[in-house]
């Protein structure tokens, strides 16, 4: 007889821990409004444009007549060495950064790789705002 009591209540008291539960559960994600939001779907043609943008900037940036590769052939032209680090956050967004591997960056090194730079970025007709553009040393850390 006390086993049958004892399990009767330890039933019942799991049976009201999770009626507790789950009223705290719906009562947290109604107060949220987790459930009546639905979440942003993108359509075909939205998906197809994003990737013709990508698809724009990446050649804009990297193509055979990109900006980027205009610069870093002119650059070997000019017997600099060094690394290239792009973040293309939008076309009107384009954050580049010149490592010099074989000069020190002094501030004459830094003003010839800005003025070849923009340069190329004047003929080609872009806007030369569009470009956040650092030159450093090897030892520098990128920096964004």
């Amino acid at each position: 007889m006390y086993l049958l009591k004892k399990s009767k209540v330890t039933l019942i008291g799991t049976i009201v821990i999770l009626v507790v539960i789950t009223f705290l559960f719906i009562n947290h994600t109604f107060s949220k409004g987790d459930i009546s939001e639905v979440p942003p779907t993108i359509s075909t043609q939205q998906q197809a444009e994003n990737e013709r943008k990508v698809a724009e900037i990446e050649n804009f940036v990297y193509g055979d007549s990109g900006i980027i590769k205009q610069v870093n052939d002119e650059l070997v032209k000019k017997g600099y060495q060094f690394q290239t680090l792009v973040m293309v956050n939008s076309v009107d967004d384009v954050q580049v950064k010149y490592i010099l591997t074989s000069k020190e960056a002094t501030e004459s090194e830094q003003e010839s790789v800005k003025s070849i730079f923009f340069e190329i970025v004047k003929k080609n007709n872009l806007d030369s705002n569009a470009f956040n553009l650092k030159v450093a040393d090897s030892d520098d850390e990128p920096d964004w």
